[in-house]
């Protein structure tokens, strides 16, 4: 649904940014998630997302923002699919 988004309106966002953003959320839903588990502090990816959206996208500021809206968003969602994926396997034991 994304990818349509992306391609349908004038978002100046080519197809491979919206590939890179979930690739950069997919990478750190780990080590983020170990350093959430250990002292219950979140990290946001957002600033690591817009530096990257700066480097690759230069001159588009609406390309930045809505490179740094999906990278934020697939990890976060990532973060709530594996507290439901624990809290239903406790549940099960």
């Amino acid at each position: 649904m994304s990818a349509v988004t992306i391609e349908v309106w004038p978002t100046e966002v080519p197809i491979w940014g919206l590939l890179i953003a979930i690739s950069v959320a997919a990478f750190y839903i780990i080590p983020i998630g170990m350093i959430q588990a250990i002292t219950n502090q979140q990290i946001a990816l957002n600033v690591i997302t817009e530096l990257i959206a700066g480097y690759a996208l230069p001159g588009r500021p609406l390309a930045n923002m809505i490179f740094k809206t999906f990278g934020y968003i697939v990890r976060r969602c990532f973060a709530l699919l594996s507290a439901r994926i624990t809290d239903i396997l406790n549940r099960m034991m």
